[in-house]
């Protein structure tokens, strides 16, 4: 299972890489800000084809932000696309950064579902620490722990919606979880101690 895990991993990193590089993304991209690839792509926990892309755009309007992505969907011909404007908002699940939300299929049977945000300098450099922070905790064993529960659950209704990727960083850093049963009573217990849904866009 250890081994099989690791393999995936890498394998979709690489088909990242490819779609980065080969349909242009990246150098698009490029042209706009500063692109920084992160979430379970920099953390080398990559499960499913789940991109997080933080471009570091100071400057950018929201008409900019619509230009570049028209210039995507001519790009990646996606299937879909929807945009979030959570500048200035109060919810700090959300970086403050203009979004847009790229589909190019049904996610649930693989395809790629790619997360752009523009942002600020500031903003950036912390939603770049919060992944740091999840990586500098990491260790062999407990990102086997990780890979494989993400493996399970990335399939699961509920999976971005109450449970996230996040969801089981803490369960096995900070709860000691090991295994799907002891996630699923860490869920239980969270809930318990605070009903409330919990939703985030970082380090996923």
């Amino acid at each position: 299972m250890g081994d099989a895990i690791i393999q995936l991993e890498a394998a979709l990193r690489a088909q990242a890489d490819d779609l980065l590089v080969r349909t242009g993304l990246k150098d698009l991209l490029s042209r706009s800000g500063t692109v920084h690839v992160s979430g379970s792509y920099a953390l080398r926990l990559m499960t499913w084809r789940d991109l997080d892309i933080y471009l570091e755009a100071p400057r950018m309007t929201v008409s900019e932000f619509f230009a570049l992505g028209s210039r995507i969907t001519a790009l990646l011909d996606p299937w879909k696309m929807f945009f979030t404007n959570n500048r200035g908002r109060l919810d700090g699940n959300y970086p403050p950064a203009l979004y847009w939300g790229i589909r190019l299929g049904d996610i649930r049977k693989g395809a790629w579902k790619i997360d752009l945000w523009a942002m600020d300098s500031a903003a950036c450099r912390i939603a770049l620490e919060n992944c740091d922070q999840v990586a500098a905790r990491l260790t062999p064993e407990s990102r086997l722990v990780i890979l494989a529960l993400k493996a399970q659950l990335w399939h699961h209704p509920a999976y971005r919606d109450t449970i996230t990727s996040k969801t089981i960083y803490d369960a096995v850093l900070d709860g000691g979880v090991t295994d799907l049963d002891t996630f699923w009573a860490f869920v239980r217990s969270r809930d318990s101690a605070a009903p409330q849904k919990r939703r985030t866009r970082r380090c996923t």
